[in-house]
């Protein structure tokens, strides 16, 4: 990269399904001249959403454009559903029969037979607003929500437009002095019983729903340390001295773009802490050919952290509709100040990051 060239690049995360978002997005690259558009993982929706049975197909359709797949309840279900939204919105305390409930709800329309059809449909939907950047490269890793044959979908993609790129495992050259380095799912850390507090039913697809019916559909959703050594090894070899942008849906361990916090059941003026990143991911993160990572992921840790030096860039989540951002850094000041350093963005809204590398590297968020 030249000392005068500044490369700009537009990073979004977990899009989930969100058409109407993606467009945005595509259409703040366009505007911004960008030189490459870059996804960090869970690109497709896996989301069930319950309604009514008087829903229109209009509310039905306004659903699916925002990554959810509408599910018919009954008039009694759909009330008590409403009214655990407001009150996970509201962090008002929910017990744990209610959470209980909630999960068979999504788990009945996960079984439905239309959703699987779905799943398909929006991952393409959002592939086919990503064929409108027809020059500069589209460079996609994907995330454990991610499923369905993903990974051959993308790559049917590329071959019909050879700038979008599914980049897992691989290094992908964007100049002659800079390339991404992808690196796709999750590492195999999800302990049993993850907190569900913080989105209830997370924590049964990934314990039960992601083992018994997704990987029968999916090469790979997770991965283990190991493997992602492999991988990160070979691909930076490829690179070729290139400076490297690391795009990663799962954040470096330990870099506060990882956090899960919930409240002490004992006490609730204390809160427990889980770091969900990948030691791997930090550990080639500090690398000197490292020059930024943009991960997603975890949907509360919003903005950028620094790794002995690298930027860590978050841009949270692209999806529409889903609980409102609860940046770490704004959401509870007093944690975030121990547990989480570098620059905040006041996050309150869907959007992505703008990166502009040069001498010096800088990421401002956007807003869809």
């Amino acid at each position: 990269m030249s000392k005068t060239h500044r490369y700009r690049a537009v990073l979004v995360a977990d899009i989930h399904g969100d058409v109407e978002n993606t467009r945005r997005a595509v259409r703040f690259h366009l505007s911004r001249k960008a030189d490459a558009f870059l996804v960090a993982g869970d690109v497709g929706s896996r989301a069930v959403w319950p309604v009514a049975p008087d829903a229109t197909e209009k509310e039905r359709d306004t659903l699916r454009e925002r990554g959810y797949f509408p599910f018919k309840v009954t008039q009694d279900e759909h009330l008590r559903f409403e009214e655990y939204v407001k009150d996970v919105k509201g962090e008002r305390p929910v017990e744990t029969e209610r959470v209980i409930w909630v999960e068979g709800l999504i788990e009945r329309g996960r079984n439905d037979p239309d959703f699987k059809d779905f799943t398909r449909r929006s991952l393409r939907d959002v592939l086919d607003v990503l064929t409108t950047i027809r020059k500069q490269p589209v460079v996609i890793v994907l995330g454990e929500q991610d499923y369905f044959n993903a990974e051959r979908m993308v790559e049917e993609v590329g071959e019909d437009h050879p700038n979008i790129v599914h980049a897992h495992g691989r290094a992908v050259p964007l100049s002659n002095d800079l390339a991404v380095v992808g690196l796709g799912r999750v590492v195999e850390l999800v302990p049993a019983g993850l907190p569900t507090s913080l989105i209830p039913w997370e924590s049964y697809y990934l314990n039960t729903f992601h083992t018994q019916v997704l990987t029968q559909n999916a090469p790979r959703l997770e991965y283990s340390e190991e493997e992602y050594g492999r991988l990160l090894l070979r691909a930076y070899r490829k690179a070729e001295g290139r400076r490297i942008i690391l795009l990663s849906h799962i954040p470096p361990y330990h870099s506060g773009a990882d956090i899960g916090i919930l409240s002490d059941t004992e006490d609730e003026e204390k809160f427990k802490v889980f770091f969900v990143g990948s030691k791997m991911v930090a550990k080639f993160a500090q690398r000197s050919a490292t020059a930024v990572v943009g991960c997603g992921h975890v949907h509360s840790c919003v903005g950028v952290t620094y790794l002995e030096g690298t930027p860590v860039v978050n841009p949270g989540q692209l999806r529409m509709m889903e609980n409102p951002i609860m940046n770490l850094r704004t959401y509870r000041d007093p944690f975030a100040r121990e547990y989480v350093a570098g620059p905040r963005w006041d996050a309150i809204g869907c959007g992505g990051a703008l990166l502009e590398l040069g001498q010096e590297i800088d990421a401002n968020r956007f807003e869809v």
